[in-house]
């Protein structure tokens, strides 16, 4: 007679999700994850190295399919400095690699079933419940992410049509704009922008 387990038990880090111990895989394929804080060898500024489950292609790994991937998931957790910093930035998502990672974000952030979005929001609870346990706060993600699209769209869509104008705009007062262009100097040249942004700071 051989014991089969019912289904398949995955430990996880909090912040990267790499695997930190599982057990024998299941027949039925059924998965339990529970994620838990810790350092992962892979991804630390402690340069702490030890053995675990984890060294594998997470590429390939189906859980990060809730999140539109791997890719998706380390753009969107890169959005966070605090996060960032504690997985020793460039051993999570290195700079050759963020372009590629920023595409499948979107990507996923722009399915219109909203799952990853979903997902994503769940981990980044996951995540805050950790901090305020700890005594830091808020990891404050997703307002980082949101304020980083901000000032890409500053820059990528607003700045350009100033460029075409004669007058200078008044600069940005939105937190992580500073220095961009944020809106017409004209009511004319508002009316054709008003469109393209929503992060218009107004200090009229």
């Amino acid at each position: 007679m051989k014991r089969e387990p019912v289904f398949s038990l995955v430990e996880r880090y909090l912040y990267c999700r790499c695997i930190k111990h599982q057990s024998s895989p299941s027949q039925n394929g059924h998965v339990v994850t529970w994620v838990t804080f810790g350092l992962c060898p892979r991804h630390n500024v402690e340069d702490m190295a030890y053995e675990d489950d984890g060294n594998q292609d997470y590429h390939q790994d189906p859980y990060f399919d809730k999140y539109g991937g791997y890719d998706a998931f380390r753009a969107f957790v890169s959005g966070s400095e605090h996060i960032y910093e504690e997985l020793d930035g460039e051993r999570f998502l290195p700079a050759c690699e963020v372009a590629g990672a920023l595409k499948g974000l979107y990507n996923a952030l722009s399915e219109p079933s909203g799952a990853a979005r979903e997902a994503l929001m769940e981990y980044t609870t996951e995540v805050d419940a950790n901090f305020d346990d700890l005594g830091r706060g808020r990891s404050a993600m997703w307002e980082d992410w949101v304020i980083q699209q901000a000032q890409k769209r500053v820059q990528d869509i607003v700045k350009p049509l100033y460029e075409q104008l004669d007058n200078t705009p008044p600069v940005g007062k939105i937190r992580g704009t500073e220095g961009c262009l944020t809106r017409p100097s004209t009511c004319e040249d508002r009316n054709d922008a008003n469109h393209l942004t929503e992060t218009q700071a107004s200090d009229e």
